[in-house]
């Protein structure tokens, strides 16, 4: 018997693949492993907040993600800090990057916890070139526009605030 860390300290420059030939197989990089032991797995890759007004473009994504949504809804369904979230597409001239999805997320607490599972699950379910944002919702200007011009792709049901179910 072997814990899953001592196993993974073992293989930390391979290539692991979990279930293979399974529905549910994965593959491990060495990166991945590396991440997952020194705990920055669930950190954000990247953090991006612009210090100066700037014009951007945000709309409905002309293919809707319906495998990641599903799977983000599965999570934040799990979680009992997420009270809603919002999906939609998202473009800076200014950064560089082409558009791309952004995940508006309500949550009352453990922020970074939600955006690291939720960044680990868009990562699974999209290709290795789309990117994914996320970000938290507030009362700025930008938060307001999403929530008063989209619909939430996950919303907390009023007797699960109430109750806990």
């Amino acid at each position: 018997m072997l814990k899953g860390r001592d196993f993974f300290e073992l293989a930390r420059d391979v290539h692991i693949v979990l279930n293979p030939d399974s529905d549910y197989g994965k593959e491990f990089i060495p990166q991945e492993i590396e991440r997952m032991l020194d705990g920055s797995i669930f950190q954000p890759d990247q953090r991006y907040i612009d210090q100066e007004e700037t014009a951007f473009l945000i709309g409905r994504p002309a293919v809707y993600p319906t495998s990641l949504v599903k799977a983000l809804c599965e999570y934040f369904a799990k979680n009992k800090f997420v009270n809603r979230a919002y999906l939609v597409q998202f473009y800076n001239p200014k950064s560089g990057e082409p558009p791309h999805l952004l995940i508006a997320i309500d949550a009352s607490r453990d922020w970074e916890r939600i955006v690291g599972d939720a960044g680990v699950i868009s990562s699974e379910v999209m290709g290795k070139d789309d990117i994914v944002d996320f970000m938290r919702l507030d009362d700025s200007d930008f938060s307001q526009h999403i929530i008063n011009s989209t619909r939430p792709i996950y919303q907390k049901s009023f007797l699960k605030k109430l109750f806990g179910y």
